[in-house]
């Protein structure tokens, strides 16, 4: 969607089934940050976006949190990383992914989150 947060691509997994568990995750630790993250009146100004790249162990930890672009407004891009650091620790990944850890790029924009 044109608001929102979402998901780079994650590490690994091959196949259909890991793909679509993958995105299935994906869509679970979206919530989990959606639930945590509110914007400021005076930070819903169009154009801001800024992109984190969020690390995840297997047990849902969060090992890792960047931005990777800045939306140019410091609170803005702090309140994003708040949001990823209350929801942690994030939901636990599948047993069926066998990846250690994965890797998310979340952009969040001040609409709202997808």
């Amino acid at each position: 969607t044109a608001d929102g947060i979402a998901e780079g691509t994650g590490g690994g997994g091959g196949g259909r089934v890991a793909s679509a568990l993958q995105s299935l995750y994906n869509e679970k630790v979206k919530e989990a940050v959606r639930r945590e993250w509110s914007v400021l009146d005076s930070l819903k100004v169009q154009g801001l976006e800024t992109h984190l790249l969020v690390v995840v162990r297997r047990d849902g930890r969060v090992i890792n949190l960047q931005v990777e672009k800045t939306s140019g407004n410091s609170l803005f891009d702090e309140s994003a990383k708040r949001a990823v650091l209350k929801a942690d620790p994030l939901p636990a990944m599948p047993q069926a992914l066998t990846e250690s850890k994965l890797e998310f790029v979340l952009k969040f924009r001040p609409g709202g989150l997808s």
